[in-house]
Parts: structure tokens; sequence; C-alpha cells
């Protein structure tokens, strides 16, 4: 298990090579970072593979988490590749399950199939920053997030998601269930997201897409969380239907952290772990707990969790 951080240039979907291309390094950067892919078939071939019509999937490939809870309560993750509305906008597709077929189908518990298309073609030029990582109970890829799409607008990244096993008050992942966090459906704007929660027994427990859901509120509706200089870090939960902590992802106030700024921090329990901070990258994830006013009035940001 591992951190993976690659520069590289914009987002390119305006041609089969450019397509193959993205399709191989996301493969490359899930395998460093330490999710093992299976041996599934039908699963997509970057070498080969042609950019698909415009809202079309060209294929899917499966992977699985690598931790010590995998023999216990397995994770899978379907991960599709395609083309948005436009022929030089990408598409992504995440689904996270309890097994699998064999034939790049999941099994047992799953989640919904999160969509998330790009409204807009990448720049043409520019250096940006990828991000994938997997550690016990989490995993996480942020793909060139701010190289996605126009860089005139404020949008979150086309090929991003996030997800975390439950864990116990001293952040320790436990086999109760997992939360799966990505960008929005249809737009993959930074002002909105989608997040479901899968419990593992008995039942199948999970929420759709939402453009404003909350994992984490900031009290008050404050606008302004320091303490001298120093910003707060509001944490994450999910409902199973017992509200469980999140150790993975964390929410702050927009502007308050530095983009991909590592800091220490005692999320849950006592001991410090280290996070990377993503910005808009998965979509506001924290509300204002005044629910008189907008859910999202308080522009929020996106800390994940970044350990080997």
């Amino acid at each position: 298990m591992a951190r993976v951080q690659r520069i590289g240039g914009p987002m390119d979907h305006s041609s089969d090579a450019g397509f193959r291309a993205w399709v191989a390094d996301v493969h490359s950067m899930l395998a460093e970072a330490g999710l093992v892919q299976t041996s599934d078939s039908g699963q997509i071939n970057a070498a080969a593979v042609l950019r698909p019509a415009t809202n079309t999937v060209a294929g899917y490939s499966m992977w699985r988490f690598d931790d010590p809870l995998q023999s216990v309560q397995p994770i899978f993750i379907k991960l599709g590749f395609g083309t948005s509305s436009q022929a030089s906008r990408p598409a992504f597709r995440v689904q996270v399950g309890r097994g699998s077929d064999g034939a790049n189908g999941l099994l047992g518990l799953v989640t919904p199939e999160f969509a998330v298309n790009s409204p807009a073609q990448a720049p043409a030029s520019g250096e940006y920053v990828s991000f994938a990582t997997h550690s016990a109970g989490f995993a996480a890829l942020a793909y060139k997030p701010e190289g996605s799409h126009s860089a005139s607008n404020a949008y979150g990244p086309v090929v991003a998601f996030a997800i975390q096993r439950t864990c116990n008050n001293q952040g320790l992942p436990t086999a109760e269930g997992l939360l799966l966090l990505a960008p929005s459906t249809g737009s993959g704007k930074a002002s909105s997201g989608q997040a479901c929660r899968l419990r593992f027994e008995p039942t199948q427990d999970t929420t759709g897409a939402l453009n404003s859901f909350d994992l984490g509120f900031v009290p008050g509706s404050t606008t302004d969380s320091r303490v001298g200089l120093a910003p707060q870090i509001f944490p994450h939960w999910m409902m199973l239907p017992k509200q469980r902590p999140c150790v993975g992802t964390a929410g702050s106030i927009a502007g308050e952290v530095g983009l991909h700024t590592q800091f220490p921090m005692a999320l849950v329990g006592v001991a410090q772990r280290n996070y990377l901070h993503l910005g808009g990258a998965f979509g506001c994830t924290l509300s204002a707990f005044n629910k008189s006013s907008s859910p999202t009035a308080v522009a929020t940001a996106t800390s994940i969790l970044w350990e080997d």
C-alpha cells in the first residue's frame, strides 16, 4: 500500500491515443498505490481500446482492496471509462460491491453506479497533479483535479473516488460497512457531489446521488473557522443507521487550507494521521449548521487520508 503523486499535462480525450493514455495512467496509479486488479474476463484493454462515441462507456476494469479486512469483508471496485456528451469530454463510472463474478460483474451487496461526465473540454496546456492512495480501510483517486475541465470554470475532477471502511473510536477500520464518495453526477462541479453508504450486514443501506449531501457540518454557519491563523477541520460521518465517524475524509471551509497541503490531524481518536487537502475535488461535503439557510451557503472543501 502506498501514496502515488504524478505531474503531467491536461487530461487528453481528443483521440484514441489520448483516451488510451489516460485510462492506462489511471490503471498504473491504482496498481502502484496497492489496489489489485482482478483477473476478471472482459476488462478494458487500455492498449487497444478505441475512444467511444458520446454518452458511451468503452469498457470497465475491476479492482479490489488489499488490506487486512479484505478476507473478512471484501471490497471490489468497478470502474468505467468513456465519453461524455461531446467527443472531446471524458466520462467515468464507479461502483462498489462485495464480490466479483469473474466476468467483470459485481456480486452481493452493491452500491449504485456513480456517473461523472465532463461538462467542458480540458485546457490545452499546463501541468497538473494526480493522486492515488490505498491504506488499511481506505482508497482514493483524484486524477488531475485542476486539469480535467475548462480552466475558466470551477469544476472538480472527472476521474475521482474515495472509499473508506467504517472505523471505531480509535480510528481503526472495522468490517461494518463503507462510504463511497465521488464528484457530482453529470457535471463534476465542485459545488456538489455523490455519496452512498453500504452496510455489510444484514442489509444494504444506501443513499443515492445528492447535489448537496451532508457528511459533516459547519456549526453556526460560520464562514471563517480560523483560530489565529489555524483553520479548523470538520469530521465527516456516515449513518448505518447508527452514526459512525469517518477517518478517511474530512471537510474545511474553502480557501482556509492550501491546495495540496499535507497536515497532521487526530481526526478520530488520539493518534495523529497525515492528510492531503484536495479542495473541491469531491464536492461540497459540509453544510451550514443553520438549516434555515442554503445547505451549501458555506463553500467547503475535502481532505483525504494520505498514508502508506
